[in-house]
């Protein structure tokens, strides 16, 4: 069975049940607060394990985070790789939540996530073995080098650069052997003009007009911006 190495971020949320969202000046109390681990990275090493894959998770959290990764482990997680910063906080969320329609406000403080240094990625991918697939989001500190190593060593590279940052329009992805993204990542990477393909198509019922045809236009779009062996997978959320 193949490996999969998620060196991605680990969050704690912090969830609060509001009447409404605060304002600025604003001072409301909480009819609720729920704890839970978060953060793109350890959601994709849940569901990965769900799905009965071999999956290590690498990352960094801080002495509050041991519950995390102790409940991680015994998701099927192998949490060997995830390094414990005695010296910084977990990343974490402060979101609130209306009882109402459930609008949200999310407050990200990235903590350990950013503090994953050169180091430890050099640690964790000599531990690889070649083949393995390396998934990483975009939520932690040090992509690029770890782009460029995971492939040097052989690695197969996927990644989902989400959030997507404006950094990452810039970034050579030549060291991606697979990038994963959604309409808005994929538009963001192409430039401005591909944001309007499914406004547009939505806005003008014309004959011509096929609003089913727009992710293949976006594919073909991103092709342009990629390179040319990268394969990409747009996801539709549908």
């Amino acid at each position: 069975v193949t490996q999969i190495l998620n060196f991605g971020s680990l969050n704690l949320d912090h969830v609060y049940t509001m009447p409404t969202i605060v304002r600025p000046g604003q001072t409301l109390p909480s009819t609720r607060y729920e704890i839970f681990a978060g953060g793109k990275g350890a959601n994709q090493s849940v569901a990965l394990a769900r799905a009965g894959a071999r999956v290590r998770h690498a990352g960094r959290v801080g002495e509050d985070g041991r519950q995390m990764v102790d409940a991680l482990s015994q998701m099927g997680v192998d949490t060997r790789w995830i390094v414990v910063d005695s010296d910084l906080p977990t990343g974490h969320a402060i979101i609130q939540v209306e009882e109402t329609g459930g609008e949200n406000a999310i407050l990200l403080f990235p903590g350990a996530n950013h503090a994953i240094d050169d180091e430890q990625i050099s640690t964790t991918l000599r531990e690889a073995e070649q083949g393995t697939i390396l998934l990483l989001q975009n939520e932690i500190s040090r992509r690029i080098s770890l782009l460029s190593e995971a492939k040097d060593r052989g690695l197969f590279v996927v990644f989902n650069p989400a959030p997507f940052t404006p950094d990452i329009a810039a970034t050579d992805l030549e060291c991606v052997d697979l990038l994963i993204v959604n309409e808005t990542e994929a538009a963001s990477i192409c430039g401005a003009s591909a944001k309007l393909d499914r406004h547009q198509a939505n806005a003008h019922n014309h004959a011509e007009t096929d609003p089913e045809g727009v992710p293949e236009k976006t594919l073909a779009r991103l092709k342009e911006h990629v390179p040319q062996q990268t394969q990409r997978l747009l996801t539709l959320g549908a």
